[in-house]
């Protein structure tokens, strides 16, 4: 029956089928020999065994990802006689061995021309082996997503760097304490691809850098003085900030202030309420559709809230903090300035039944007040089997009791633009009394 089907549709039954399967298929006909290695089928394929791998290199025309669970002298035993372009490449290396395997296997799907994306993460001291894996990984062609982790203790180097590399990259992540050479060389190689940057790295003064990335538009990174060079980027739209001290440098604070084509802000911080409030005076805050504020203390976004209004455009808000006050949020937030509010994110107390919290009055007046509103909540709130509020002896939304219960409160059914665990808790009646 399948076998009479048209080659089109016989590969999208076979797109179903686990790499393993699809190696059987080889052995029922000539035509499922010959389908069941066509391109469309392997360029997601994640191979994680390694008699699969094997099999996969010598057959398959490409893969979308190798574990970075099998042994790099496994894969790089694979090498030399392989055609197969791999998309997304792990390497995870502990020593200089490990680096000498990576590099083997680097240079050779290099050359193939598959790699698109590649996640290093280096535990090796700096040595000959690694200055040629970094090498490689920096000529890498047609590379679009590069995430480095370095866990040593020492830099990684740029003294093997003697070649320029066509630019290529759109996505890169960086990950380190130290101050990092390559870093800086990677965005002065990569300035006129980048878009999407994870930047987390200390001790790292990039912004004049990031600056000369003229179509960056998103940013995650901790906070530095010279963040305020980012102002003059006219793309960059989102950004989220990470502070693990009390303390906001100046420039930082200059660029929220100063940041004009902003659409989406995460401000994490320990304690502060100037990040925020420096963004409320920015141009950009009335354009700002979504917002994430996660704080230690409940009084630093109690000082938030009243300067909320500013961000007129905002279709999400989340707020976040320790001992979060839901009642007094919800009451102190002035609705009629955020017309275009349709999801909100808090922390609902843990301490009573989620059930009879959100048929209290808070939820149910703010729901009411805003009815294209969902309220989601940030922590694991439950409604417990045996409770005994009226809500849950009443037993309406039952679905609450559900391990996969909805999560996006409404006063409303879910219509053609709500979010598909949308989920109506207002009723137009209430339970009747319970008897004590």
């Amino acid at each position: 029956m399948l076998l009479s089907l048209p080659d089109e549709t016989l590969l999208a039954v076979l797109a179903h089928l686990a790499p393993r399967e699809l190696f059987n298929c080889r052995v029922v006909c000539r035509r499922l020999r010959d389908l069941s290695l066509h391109r469309s089928l392997w360029q997601a394929a994640v191979v994680k065994d390694k008699g699969l791998l094997r099999a996969a290199l010598n057959l398959a025309p490409c893969l979308g990802k190798i574990s970075p669970r099998l042994p790099l002298e496994t894969i790089a035993s694979f090498m030399p006689s392989t055609t197969c372009a791999v998309a997304n490449l792990g390497i995870t290396v502990h020593n200089e061995s490990d680096a000498a395997q990576a590099t083997i296997i680097l240079l050779k799907l290099s050359a193939l021309s598959g790699v698109r994306s590649l996640n290093l993460e280096n535990r090796c001291p700096p040595g000959q082996s690694l200055s040629t894996l970094l090498n490689a990984t920096h000529n890498v062609i047609g590379l679009r997503k590069l995430s480095i982790q370095n866990y040593s203790q020492e830099s990684l180097s740029v003294a093997w760097c003697d070649l320029k590399t066509r630019p290529s990259l759109t996505k890169l992540l960086y990950s380190s304490n130290l101050s990092e050479p390559f870093l800086h060389l990677l965005l002065e190689t990569h300035a006129a691809t980048l878009q999407e940057m994870c930047l987390f790295c200390r001790n790292d003064q990039v912004g004049t850098l990031l600056a000369q990335i003229p179509n960056l538009r998103s940013l995650t990174c901790f906070p530095s003085n010279d963040l305020s060079h980012l102002a003059v980027l006219p793309d960059l739209q989102s950004i989220h900030v990470m502070s693990l001290s009390e303390a906001y440098p100046p420039g930082a604070l200059e660029f929220l202030r100063g940041a004009s084509n902003l659409r989406s802000v995460k401000i994490t911080n320990n304690f502060s309420s100037e990040p925020a409030l420096a963004l409320a005076e920015s141009p950009s805050a009335s354009q700002i559709e979504s917002l994430t504020i996660t704080t230690i203390l409940s009084e630093t976004l109690a000082l938030v809230v009243p300067v909320l209004c500013k961000f007129s455009s905002l279709t999400s808000l989340s707020m976040n903090s320790i001992e979060f006050d839901c009642v007094n949020f919800l009451r102190a937030m002035c609705w009629t300035s955020l017309p275009c509010l349709t999801t909100l994110k808090i922390p609902f107390p843990r301490e009573i039944c989620l059930h009879s919290w959100l048929h209290g009055p808070a939820v149910q007046g703010t729901l009411i007040r805003n009815p294209r509103l969902h309220i989601r909540d940030r922590t694991a709130s439950t409604t417990a089997e045996d409770c005994s509020c009226q809500w849950c002896q009443w037993g309406c939304h039952e679905l609450l009791r559900e391990s996969d219960k909805p999560k996006a409160y409404a006063s409303h059914s879910r219509g053609p633009e709500c979010p598909a665990d949308c989920y109506r808790v207002v009723l137009p009646t209430g339970p009747p009394s319970v008897a004590n």
